[in-house]
């Protein structure tokens, strides 16, 4: 599903063809990146803050792909940990039924 607006839960079905290459994704330490989360691209210079926010854009990545495999490469720089209770990540692609990522 391709979705336009990330405050939105719905959008357009969207065919998921070929193998995605790989992509890395990077985590850094808790609030290091203090940019709006939606425009983190998780390079290793634009990191995300948390795990959980790199697993749901590794999701996002590989939904319009039958196969991916995406590295996620958690920096060696203070402390990591999974927080509930906060906004996170909001992919503007997603397959909910069949993820193969």
């Amino acid at each position: 599903m391709q979705i336009t607006d990330p405050t939105k839960s719905y959008g357009s079905c969207i065919l998921k063809a070929g193998t995605s290459t790989g992509s890395i994704l990077y985590v850094d330490s808790i609030t290091v990146n203090p940019n709006p989360l939606q425009s983190i691209t998780g390079t290793s210079a634009d990191s995300f803050n948390y795990l959980e926010d790199a697993i749901m854009k590794a999701y996002e990545i590989g939904a319009p792909f039958l196969s991916a495999q995406i590295t996620i490469i958690i920096k060696d720089v203070g402390p990591h940990y999974m927080k509930r209770g906060r906004i996170i990540y909001k992919p503007l692609k997603q397959d909910s039924n069949a993820q193969t990522t």
